[in-house]
Formats: structure tokens, C-alpha cells, sequence
């Protein structure tokens, strides 16, 4: 995927740049026979149109004002690195277990609430519901 993102950048700032991408013809080709039934028309160098070059510095325009104003909104998607934390620490687990290669116990600290759950590959199911003992470092 980077490759086929890398090789597009290159040949566009190559385009924009007016240098050529791919090796062009060796001058020194034999012309074609003229008995071939072809129009034959002079050979002119074309310049990259005006069009294509306003329109790659109209993308990159559009592009940069997307993210700027992506960035003020605090849009999420646009901060990979980013983690998205919440508040505080709702969910803590306390403890787990394991019984089997497929099953285990968990204990949990959820909204003030301790939980002990029984997980397996098909279903978690609550076995036991406590009110939260406070923290060790904490006066209760």
C-alpha cells in the first residue's frame, strides 16, 4: 500500500515539476517506411497542460484545509497516534484466573461495583456482585 502511495507522489511532483517519469524514446529511431498509409504530422514537444497543473494545486489545497479544520473540530480520525481515554478508569481488573485453556474468572472493579466473572470462549456470565471495598491507600 505504501508503494502504490510513494510511486503516485513521485509521479506527481514529477508532473508538476515538468520532469519526465518514464525514459523517453532514443532520438536516433529509424523513421517509419513511407509506404506505411499514415498521417505523417511534425513531432512537437507538448508541454504539461495549464488545466492539470491547477487542478493537483486545487487537491492539495483542498486537502490541507480538510485536515486544518479536521484538526480545530478535534476530529478523532485525523489522531491516529492519539489514544482515546475517557474520563477515568471505569472498568479495573483486579484479578483473573485461569481454569481451563478455554476458561477463566475474572475480578473486576466496575462503577463501584466489584464483579466476578466466569468467561469461556462462548459466553462471560456474572457469579458474584459486591459493593467496592476502597482502594489500600485510601481511607474507607
Amino acid at each position: 500500500m505504501r508503494t502504490g502511495f510513494f510511486r503516485r507522489l513521485v509521479v506527481t511532483l514529477a508532473l508538476l515539476g515538468g520532469t519526465p517519469v518514464w525514459p523517453q524514446a532514443p532520438s536516433g529511431q529509424e523513421p517509419l517506411p513511407s509506404t506505411l498509409p499514415l498521417r505523417r504530422e511534425e513531432a512537437v514537444a507538448t508541454a504539461m497542460p495549464s488545466w492539470l497543473a491547477a487542478t493537483a494545486a486545487f487537491a492539495l489545497l483542498a486537502l490541507g484545509a480538510t485536515v486544518f479544520v479536521g484538526r480545530q473540530r478535534r476530529w478523532t480520525w485525523l489522531h491516529p497516534m492519539k489514544l482515546r481515554t475517557s474520563t477515568g478508569r471505569e472498568l479495573v481488573r483486579l484479578s483473573s484466573q485461569a481454569l481451563t485453556a478455554q476458561a477463566s474468572l475474572h475480578t473486576v472493579r466496575w462503577h463501584d461495583e466489584e464483579l466476578l466473572l466466569a468467561c469461556t470462549g462462548q459466553q462471560v456470565t456474572l457469579l458474584a456482585r459486591r459493593a467496592s471495598r476502597a482502594p489500600q491507600g485510601e481511607a474507607p
